[in-house]
This record gives C-alpha cells, sequence and structure tokens, in this order.
C-alpha cells in the first residue's frame, strides 16, 4: 500500500519515489519560484538523494495505524517527466495530526496538477488508508494553494498561532481540516 503506491488521474501518475528520481527533484528542489513558499533553501544533489532514499525509508515504517510521511512523485503521463511531489505524512509541529502536501514545478503552475494530484491523493487517504482526517497549513501569501485545498473540499478552521519556536516558519499559516465523513458527502 505505502510501498509501491501508484495513483492514476487523467493526465498524472502518482507514484512512491525510486532512487533515480533524484535528478528531477533535484530541480524542482532549486526552482525560486517553489522555494518562495516552502522552508528550504537551494540543496545539493547528493542531499536530494539523501532525502529520497529517507522517503522510500519511510514506505516500510508506514502502516494505516501510524504514518510518518507518504511522500510520492508526480508524473506527468504525457512526458513522463516528474513535475512535483504530493503526499500525506505528520504535520511537523504537530505529530498527532496527518497533513496533506504538494509542489508542482513553476514550469507546471496554473495547469490544474497542483489541484489533480491533491484531490486524488486526498481519495487515496480517506479510500485506501482509511484516515478519518486529514490537515493542510499554507502560508496566507500562498493564494495559489489555498484555491486547491479549498477547491478539493478542505475547509479553514484558523491561523496557526500557538507554535514553538523551533517551528515559527508555520506561525501565522492559515489551517484547513477535512473529516472522511465530510468528505464521503462532498
Amino acid at each position: 500500500m505505502f510501498e509501491n503506491a501508484k495513483i492514476e488521474t487523467k493526465r498524472l501518475i502518482i507514484r512512491s519515489f525510486i532512487p533515480r528520481d533524484s535528478i528531477e527533484m533535484h530541480k524542482v528542489l532549486n526552482d525560486k519560484k517553489v522555494l518562495k513558499f516552502l522552508n528550504y533553501e537551494p540543496i545539493e544533489l547528493i542531499n536530494v538523494q539523501t532525502n529520497i532514499n529517507k522517503l522510500i525509508s519511510f514506505y516500510l515504517k508506514n502502516s494505516c495505524e501510524k504514518i510518518l510521511q507518504q511522500s510520492m512523485a508526480v508524473i506527468l503521463k504525457e512526458t513522463n517527466e516528474l513535475i512535483g511531489w504530493c503526499g500525506f505524512g505528520e504535520l511537523e509541529y504537530d505529530k498527532s495530526q496527518i497533513e496533506l502536501y504538494y509542489t508542482i514545478a513553476s514550469s507546471h503552475w496554473n495547469l490544474g496538477y497542483a489541484s489533480e494530484s491533491a484531490l486524488a491523493v486526498l481519495k487515496y487517504v480517506f479510500s485506501i488508508v482509511k484516515l478519518n482526517e486529514i490537515v493542510a497549513v499554507i502560508n496566507p501569501e500562498n493564494l495559489a494553494s489555498i484555491r486547491v485545498v479549498e477547491k478539493i473540499g478542505l475547509k479553514y478552521v484558523g491561523i496557526e498561532e500557538n507554535v514553538s519556536d523551533e517551528y515559527k516558519f508555520y506561525k501565522g499559516f492559515k489551517k484547513y481540516h477535512l473529516s472522511r465523513i465530510k468528505y464521503q458527502n462532498l
């Protein structure tokens, strides 16, 4: 379910990472427009390879009862190009919550890929993994990402204020929520 995850949409294949994804992920992780809203700095290829290996190790540790992180590559069916990632995992500053996340290379923005991949992962989370709820936290300046979560059914619940100094990056972020019951009634 986690190690060889594969979700297909009309235009995308969303699948578990494999080691050879490092080169294409390196391009996405060094896209200045993408980095604007992430808590990342440009990254060396060797570090991308290390991070992908870590993500792959999580596939074996994940279970329906305990999700650490399930990050997956977003691939264009038409060209087989890796254009980003999406997935779900423990919210960095509150491990009791599972967060939905997605990132698409800026060269593919405004084409609906973020919504398409996020909706597919949301369906996977509630239908296959059977999680009871999911959250998303978004920089309030990232209007495109806010539109994505609202479009796929998550509801705004407030601004993150009570985060420790260790996670101050998230202070002021907008928080969204969706339960499996509400998802089933969409």
